[in-house]
């Protein structure tokens, strides 16, 4: 997996290649459209190119619009299968903001980890401290979300993601880390299981009177290899 800690440099890589209409890029034509740019920059998006990889980064402020519409086009592809009625329509819209995005980048409780690609995001992951599960032997660790665009998926950027994500709930001193699967997503309960989750639960997923069944997973953190 590549990574770059310089969030400045991924951002001017995704701008560098929007410029050049997605064209590859190369030192020397970095240098002259942006003299001022950084070699970890160039280092990145040579090293992005050359493996054809996504780089996993913090999510930032910037990030705000392209998180909702993600995250809105996962909600909808994979829970709103027979079409959109109001009931959906309006929790979806309420919840995939750019403004509740920037909530949850300013909290302390909330980290966000995005699978960039040359063009721009193509999934994230939401992890949340401070979560109680809804059922025993789970610390207050979750992963809230793990999306990754329809197109993407089967890529690879979803395990990268999922990497990132359980190195990241390590440094937390957490025992292990938990997330809800709704129960008819037999997709993502194989994911998990095959990336060694175990099952913890059940629970129910409620919107305003309505709820959905959903089955607890949780990893020990011990199995993440340093």
């Amino acid at each position: 997996m590549l990574s770059c800690s310089n969030e400045t440099a991924i951002l001017e890589v995704y701008f560098t290649r929007r410029f050049f209409n997605f064209q590859p890029a190369t030192p020397q034509v970095l240098d002259h459209a942006f003299p001022n740019i950084k070699p970890s920059s160039i280092c990145c998006l040579l090293l992005a190119d050359r493996l054809d990889r996504d780089v996993i980064r913090p999510a930032n402020l910037t990030d705000a619009s392209s998180l909702a519409a993600l995250g809105l086009e996962v909600w909808l592809n994979t829970y709103i299968r027979h079409g959109v009625n109001t009931f959906f329509a309006d929790y979806a819209l309420a919840h995939f903001t750019a403004a509740r995005f920037e909530e949850i980048m300013a909290r302390a409780d909330q980290t966000i980890l995005v699978s960039q690609n040359a063009v721009g995001i193509d999934g994230f992951i939401q992890i949340a401290s401070g979560a109680p599960a809804p059922v025993p032997e789970c610390s207050d660790l979750e992963i809230a979300k793990l999306y990754v665009q329809p197109r993407h998926q089967g890529s690879g950027a979803g395990g990268r993601l999922l990497d990132a994500g359980l190195r990241h709930c390590v440094s937390t001193g957490r025992p292990n880390v938990w997330l809800a699967v709704n129960a008819e997503n037999q997709r993502a309960m194989e994911f998990y299981l095959r990336k060694g989750f175990a099952k913890a639960g059940e629970t129910r997923f409620q919107i305003d009177r309505q709820s959905y069944p959903n089955h607890v997973l949780r990893y020990d953190l011990a199995l993440v290899a340093a």
